[in-house]
């Protein structure tokens, strides 16, 4: 095969989730595989240098301004193709693509992500023969699903409809390629469930535990803390829950904890919230590993998302005790008291304060590690990756 992956963006530095299951998912296809070819918009908003990604193989890039456009934005509720489509979309882009796919004779392409299907119909309709698979990160219409019943009646009814949207969306786009790649087993259930007959296998998100060696510090007591991205929906919306309704409980019976935020592009509302609330907000960390090591336990308070949230697997991989949701959690194997599991504000509440007060074992830190390590390590699901791909090229043409 002569592999083309598809990027939405040059996925570094490797300080969210996205960009880490770009960036891992080309690293380890390339070292398993061999030099593949690499093709990525670089947006603005995550501008580059591609030389991060060319120890990977050939890199070409396309610069394109994915900013919200309002008019735009309210005139896509009344179009099939979602507005958050059409912001990655340039036609020069696919111009780009077909050079390079005919220059490196090309044969398998993997679109990683559906944000960027206008190119994989594009490339259809010019060719019914080239194999193209489909990778997922989330079930993205799912995540507006949850958003729509969370957030302010606008919005609500903004997401209602981009969801229906994105559904259709995404099923049109599996319709048209010979397999399709999601990062969890319950993401692939969720496809099926809606009859897409398309070959599926998950191929999960993996963590590199060499970029998270144990290291000689003393977690701070009575501290806990968030971290991910902070302009990404769920995040916001868990973290707003979180602060309004579970960090009172804690705060009057531990007056002395500490709430840590780490995380790139805080809101001026959030740094407001945090600021009225004695919360510490660090913004962007340098070192997430050294983060994860610091405080003693670790908040995830998702209410929405879909997928493998990545940074759970970075504080498991750092041995880092943690209080989720059932959505936070949901799609990740685990094992032992490390991670506690509650959806209403006091039961979330009672399980931090009970960390905070008990501190979970080096042993039962270190067995968690290794089973992270057991489950998630990315040789074997990189080999089950290329073995799908292989196994289903040249199934059946897909036509527009």
């Amino acid at each position: 095969m002569n592999i083309l992956v598809v990027l939405p963006r040059i996925p570094f530095p490797l300080t969210d989730g996205g960009a880490i299951g770009h960036y891992s998912f080309v690293q380890h296809l390339s070292k398993q595989y061999g030099n593949i070819t690499i093709a990525t918009l670089n947006t603005k908003k995550h501008f580059q240098n591609p030389e991060v990604l060319q120890s990977f193989g050939t890199v070409y890039t396309h610069t394109i301004d994915t900013s919200i456009n309002p008019f735009s934005l309210l005139l896509s509720l009344f179009q099939f193709t979602p507005y958050i489509v059409q912001r990655f979309y340039d036609k020069q882009f696919t111009k780009l693509l077909k050079e390079v796919i005919i220059a490196h004779n090309i044969d398998t392409v993997i679109i990683d992500s559906p944000f960027l299907g206008e190119y994989l119909l594009d490339l259809r309709e010019w060719s019914s023969t080239i194999d193209i698979f489909l990778r997922t990160h989330n079930v993205e219409f799912a995540i507006h699903q949850r958003l729509s019943q969370t957030e302010s009646w606008l919005k609500s009814h903004f997401y209602r409809i981009s969801a229906k949207q994105l559904q259709q969306y995404e099923l049109l786009l599996m319709k048209l390629v010979q397999g399709v790649m999601t990062v969890s087993e319950i993401d692939k259930e969720t496809f099926l469930s809606l009859g897409v007959t398309t070959p599926i296998e998950a191929i999960p998100t993996c963590v590199d535990l060499q970029r998270f060696p144990p290291l000689s510090l003393q977690r701070k007591p009575l501290t806990y803390f968030f971290f991910g991205s902070l302009d990404w929906a769920p995040n916001v919306e868990g973290l707003e829950w979180f602060i309004e309704n579970v960090y009172p409980i804690i705060t009057e019976i531990l007056p002395q904890s500490e709430f840590h935020i780490g995380g790139k592009s805080p809101s001026k509302e959030l740094l407001n919230l945090c600021d009225n609330n004695g919360i510490l907000c660090h913004g962007m960390v340098p070192d997430a590993n050294e983060f994860f090591q610091t405080y003693s336990v670790m908040v995830v308070p998702l209410l929405s998302g879909s997928g493998i949230r990545i940074k759970i697997l970075e504080a498991l991989a750092a041995s880092t005790p943690m209080v989720t949701t059932t959505i936070g959690i949901e799609g990740i194997s685990f094992r032992g008291k490390s991670i506690r599991i509650q959806d209403k504000p006091t039961d979330f509440a009672k399980e931090v304060i009970h960390l905070l007060q008990n501190p979970v074992t080096e042993n039962e830190l270190s067995n968690q590690r290794i089973y992270i390590k057991e489950q998630y390590g990315w040789d074997a699901v990189m080999k089950k990756a290329i073995d799908f791909l292989k196994a289903k090229k040249n199934q059946a043409y897909r036509t527009l």
